[in-house]
């Protein structure tokens, strides 16, 4: 009963946030925030990630960010690697948000962006590397809360493995983020089905829930 009070009260604020129009500076970037696009001003899932980035930077291989959003994350990484990164979302609206802050941030010629699910359209074995602070809240998706729900048995995320697992190469890697509401023990069986063998990096509180950074490897 506490876990639904937390994942109701959770996705409230959370929906309520990004309706918002935004202009954000992050980690070096300058970015505006469309209205219901994710935002990842003060949220400790995007920073995980970003963090991670400025730290463990992978060798350069072929990268996506897969439900990009703003951009901010693959337009880190273009701007830190000045390394080439497709951008994807399902969203249009978000995927027009993410060009307009490659243009501003002169990353134009680094970035694909592709309107896209996950990972379905990329050839098998072809990427290196996936980048994703996807939706990753147990709870029914609906139009309002697409961003931040994975279904209630968290079919976004395991889409986005499944996808992953195909897509990579041997030896690449998925870089994403799940919550404690997520159900880590599940989301290890799920990485563990689809051949990735993880490591959780790190964690850090959030508002009721703690944000873990998962790394797999394809094996």
């Amino acid at each position: 009963m506490l876990e639904k009070l937390k994942l109701k009260l959770l996705s409230s604020i959370l929906i309520c946030y990004f309706k918002r129009h935004q202009y954000l500076r992050l980690n070096g970037l300058v970015l505006a925030k469309f209205e219901s696009v994710f935002s990842p001003k003060y949220t400790v899932a995007t920073r995980l990630i970003l963090n991670y980035l400025s730290k463990h930077v992978p060798e350069r291989r072929a990268t996506a960010d897969v439900g990009t959003g703003c951009g901010v994350i693959g337009l880190y990484y273009a701007k830190e690697r000045r390394g080439f990164i497709i951008l994807t979302d399902i969203s249009i609206n978000a995927i027009r948000n993410a060009k307009k802050n490659a243009r501003s941030n002169k990353l134009t010629s680094l970035v694909d962006l592709v309107v896209a699910d996950t990972l379905m359209p990329f050839r098998r074995n072809s990427i290196g590397l996936v980048l994703s602070n996807p939706p990753f809240l147990p709870i029914k998706i609906n139009e309002r809360n697409i961003t931040i729900a994975a279904g209630e048995n968290l079919e976004t995320l395991r889409k986005l493995i499944l996808t992953a697992n195909q897509a990579l190469k041997r030896g690449g890697l998925i870089v994403f983020t799940i919550s404690t509401l997520s159900g880590i023990e599940e989301v290890k069986e799920i990485l563990a089905r689809n051949n990735l063998k993880f490591s959780i990096k790190t964690c850090r509180r959030g508002l009721f829930d703690r944000i873990c950074l998962i790394e797999a490897v394809k094996q």
